[in-house]
């Protein structure tokens, strides 16, 4: 196996000089039409032509490159047989505009891809192709690649420098559309989208501080409408201490007022047909809205204070437990008459009776 030189007359006497200049001239035309790559796989393929200086060699089988692999090969001619080999660089190689090569002092010839030669300051300029394909079907384009009409790819497009393009890019969703995209998206530009997701789920957005609009001053540190946190409710009325709020319901374990020691108005017992003045003492009548009485055995009822002036009798609002009620009218009557609160037993017999006052 080698690379081996085409050997002709310099004249033409008989018919084996005319042969050996056949067997050129069909080397050279077989070369130039389709020219197969000079190096593929650490191996100068059969069929390869050089031409070293005025010199031909072909490759009559696979050949071997010696050294170590770089992007450089040396081709050396020794008489009838040229070898290949690996060069770290190409100190010392230039252009030889002569035989159309580059080539060292030596008279030998350098086979590379001179984009990536160019690409790594080993040349200053390229002379020979600027499109080259490689050994994986790859092409190289070592200068400048101006295209007038489109440019399909089926695969990747890689480049080291910038790619101007005068036209438009179709990667398969439209010309200029790159990606799925069918609206300006710059900084400058007001988008449109269905929805936005930044990892809170669409349209749930997030971090913001603040404002959150109509129209502002926000400041939460936490609200809960679930009732949870600050424990806000459904309300249609101001809550406020000078608000008159009105309830359809109101449940409490205990009711407090500031009414002093008048919190307890009389405890004893009243002798049938008897009255007690509730109000021996002074009374905030302000402060005395509520009355709760309560009878032995008979449970207890709580009256709606009447400080309107007028004589009367309180109003019960409620009764708790034991059958309180078969003590009013003429039973156990809390009456106003509008300075003094008394509280009368019309029952038939003396009752022992609390009575506590709350605001």
């Amino acid at each position: 196996m080698a690379i081996n030189r085409v050997d002709y007359p310099a004249n033409l006497t008989d018919q084996s000089d005319f042969s050996a200049h056949g067997a050129l001239i069909e080397t050279r035309y077989m070369d130039q039409s389709v020219k197969p790559i000079a190096v593929v796989s650490g191996n100068v393929p059969k069929g390869v032509v050089f031409q070293v200086g005025a010199v031909v060699y072909r490759a009559d089988s696979d050949t071997a490159i010696t050294g170590t692999a770089s992007e450089y090969v040396r081709i050396v001619p020794d008489g009838a047989t040229a070898t290949a080999e690996y060069v770290a660089s190409l100190s010392g190689v230039s252009w030889n505009s002569t035989y159309n090569g580059y080539y060292d002092a030596s008279e030998n010839l350098y086979v590379f891809d001179e984009g990536k030669a160019l690409a790594a300051g080993e040349i200053a300029a390229v002379f020979g192709r600027y499109l080259a394909q490689q050994p994986n079907g790859d092409v190289a384009v070592g200068r400048n690649l101006d295209v007038e009409g489109d440019v399909a790819v089926g695969g990747d497009l890689d480049a080291t420098g910038n790619v101007v393009v005068g036209g438009t890019i179709n990667t398969g969703q439209g010309a200029t559309e790159l990606h799925p995209m069918n609206q300006a998206v710059r900084s400058t530009d007001a988008v449109t989208f269905t929805t936005v997701n930044t990892g809170q789920g669409a349209n749930e957005l997030h971090p913001m501080n603040q404002p959150v609009r109509s129209t502002d001053a926000v400041t939460f540190a936490t609200v809960n409408t679930g009732q949870g946190a600050n424990e806000l409710y459904d309300m249609n009325q101001n809550v406020t201490t000078t608000s008159n709020v009105t309830f359809g319901f109101v449940l409490c374990d205990r009711v407090t007022a500031d009414v002093g020691f008048f919190s307890n108005l009389f405890s004893g017992s009243i002798a049938n047909t008897a009255t007690v003045n509730l109000l021996a003492n002074t009374l905030n009548q302000a402060q005395a809205q509520i009355f709760i009485v309560s009878v032995a055995g008979y449970g207890s009822a709580v009256y709606l204070a009447d400080w309107t002036g007028g004589s009367g009798n309180a109003t019960i609002i409620s009764s708790m437990g034991g059958t309180f009620s078969a003590l009013t009218g003429t039973g156990i009557v809390l009456a106003f008459d509008g300075t003094t609160a008394t509280l009368r037993n019309a029952t038939g017999s003396s009752k022992t009776c609390k009575v506590s006052v709350h605001g």
